[in-house]
């Protein structure tokens, strides 16, 4: 974290924003352990840099659809933390509150029998890396949020390439709102 922090500041011409994943849990996901377990999980490494800009996941994705999965449900609720993504709940409070954002990470689906999964209807798009394989590929967690992010932070530096990087993390954090959702833990 210390040399995230130091190529954040740089100094001069420098200077730049990074972002970064909170990261994900690793193991299993049972909707029993949602979203105490996700409180105790604390961001990964380097997440506790006080410099760069710390993305987690929420999703607004509850809805499945695909016949496979009739009878699952979600694992989060619409507008709430994504299943998959860690915090700095346990951090003593003179550290850095992580994640500093949220933004749309997808969610999990259980049966309530089996362990969660990370199905398409609640995921995100995108690319595949091999597009002569397939075209498309579904995606989520912390690094899709910090990918969604990193698309909001360049759409700014591209309008207002005069901004520091500082400002840019200060525009993203304090135009962030609370969901319904959230404000109600």
């Amino acid at each position: 974290s210390a040399a995230i922090d130091q190529l954040s500041y740089g100094g001069g011409d420098r200077r730049r924003l990074m972002i970064l994943a909170s990261g994900n849990l690793r193991d299993e996901i049972t909707a029993a352990d949602y979203p105490d377990r996700n409180d105790l999980a604390e961001a990964e490494s380097p997440a506790q840099a006080w410099n760069a800009l710390v993305v987690g996941a929420c999703t607004d994705k509850a809805t499945i659809t695909h016949p496979d999965f009739d009878g699952w449900t979600a694992v989060a609720p619409v507008g709430d933390l994504s299943p998959s993504s860690r915090t700095s709940g346990i951090w003593d409070r003179q550290w850095s509150i992580c994640p500093d954002v949220v933004f749309e990470g997808g969610n999990f689906a259980h049966d309530g029998v089996n362990p969660a999964s990370a199905i398409d209807d609640l995921q995100l798009l995108t690319t595949h890396y091999r597009p002569n394989l397939r075209l498309l590929d579904s995606f989520g967690d912390t690094s899709a949020a910090a990918a969604l992010t990193a698309n909001l932070v360049a759409g700014i530096m591209a309008a207002r390439p005069e901004l520091w990087p500082e400002t840019l993390r200060g525009l993203v954090v304090h135009s962030a709102e609370w969901t319904p959702a959230m404000r109600a833990h």
